[in-house]
């Protein structure tokens, strides 16, 4: 009997032994696995570390140029107007003249912008017809002529016909071809060279960027004299190059140009981020008047479209810049038929009575 109970003493001894070789060996096992397991995540996480490092590289240097836009505080800019106006007109008998002006200054800069606007138009006009002329044929006798005027005069030159060219072995039709892309080629180039090296910031419509400047963000080269100047030269060669574009809707950039240029004739626009944007909200009803020879649709495409911030102080002076914009063109005449644009129309005939429900719907579903 004693030696079965030591015989089953030695066996339950073997077993705890075996078990605990066994679960050391599971131990080393399992230290061996997390030791390879914490290599290989430390591995990954050091490769993603450094993608992620390059990847925050790059969107901080692609990010970089965001730092330099400042918003406007338009309830601030509007205290500090408050302001300083109060202080002007409190002072009625030692500062009775700068009371005057204060208030006068409102209504002229305005009527300045839409003025300017205006010629702005005229001259983009006049330069992209003559110079669309010479994708045609050029005036013999003056080359600075207007190619309807010449024509006239019977001193036009065309290139399908006899010209410069006329001694070589070509087509008419072929040499025409030729002359027609080629100096269509060279005036776009120039009007892209000219914004691309000079002015950036006058590609494009310009609508987008005065959006942003009327949502509160202030961005001062969109606005400069020189993106002003690129901007009616290459308008010129850009839109008499044959390409799909216009000036209309550039046109409301080069009267924000300008509005941005005669806020700096008086110190309360000047120093007045709040007051400059009112300007410029009635900068874009003068280039839509000028564009289309519309005031009231001016004054709505700046309330409706561009503007963030549009009191009704501002609505009088963007339709008085825009009205003024309108006759300033209409004096001008540059279509040569009396008409402000060439989207005018004139209907002497009154709409029918039946036609008015037609015109409700329109508006309704507008």
């Amino acid at each position: 009997m004693e030696s079965r109970h030591e015989h089953e003493k030695v066996e339950d001894v073997e077993v705890v032994r075996g078990r605990a070789s066994l679960g050391a060996g599971r131990r080393r096992t399992l230290q061996m696995m997390r030791d390879r397991l914490s290599t290989s995540m430390q591995q990954v996480a050091s490769t993603f570390q450094r993608g992620k490092n390059k990847g925050l590289a790059k969107k901080k240097y692609s990010l970089k140029g965001w730092n330099r836009f400042q918003t406007v505080s338009f309830p601030t800019e509007e205290a500090k107007d408050w302001h300083l106006t109060s202080a002007i007109t409190s002072k009625s008998q030692t500062s009775c003249c700068a009371a005057v002006q204060t208030r006068l200054i409102t209504w002229l800069l305005p009527g300045l912008i839409g003025f300017l606007t205006a010629t702005s138009g005229v001259l983009i006009e006049k330069a992209s017809n003559r110079l669309n002329g010479i994708l045609f044929g050029y005036c013999a006798s003056d080359a600075f002529a207007e190619p309807e005027d010449c024509q006239a005069s019977g001193s036009w030159v065309s290139w399908w016909g006899t010209g410069l060219l006329e001694n070589q072995l070509w087509p008419d039709y072929l040499r025409g071809w030729l002359c027609y892309v080629l100096l269509a080629a060279a005036l776009a180039g120039f009007s892209a060279t000219l914004v691309r090296c000079f002015a950036p910031t006058a590609r494009g419509s310009g609508i987008p960027e005065v959006k942003t400047i009327l949502g509160g963000f202030v961005m001062a080269e969109v606005l400069e004299f020189k993106t002003l100047v690129v901007k009616v030269v290459g308008l010129a060669f850009s839109v008499s190059s044959g390409m799909a574009l216009g000036k209309e809707g550039p046109l409301v950039h080069v009267a924000c140009c300008w509005a941005n240029f005669c806020s700096k004739l008086s110190p309360r626009y000047m120093a007045n981020e709040g007051k400059r944007r009112e300007l410029i909200s009635t900068a874009a009803a003068a280039g839509v008047a000028v564009a289309f020879g519309a005031p009231v649709g001016g004054v709505l495409f700046s309330y409706e479209e561009v503007s963030t911030m549009f009191p009704q102080k501002t609505m009088i002076r963007a339709f008085f810049a825009a009205v003024v914009a309108a006759l300033t063109l209409l004096w001008y005449n540059p279509t040569g038929t009396g008409k402000l644009t060439m989207f005018e129309s004139f209907v002497p005939d009154m709409p029918s009575v039946y036609e008015y429900p037609w015109f409700v719907a329109l508006g309704i579903m507008g």
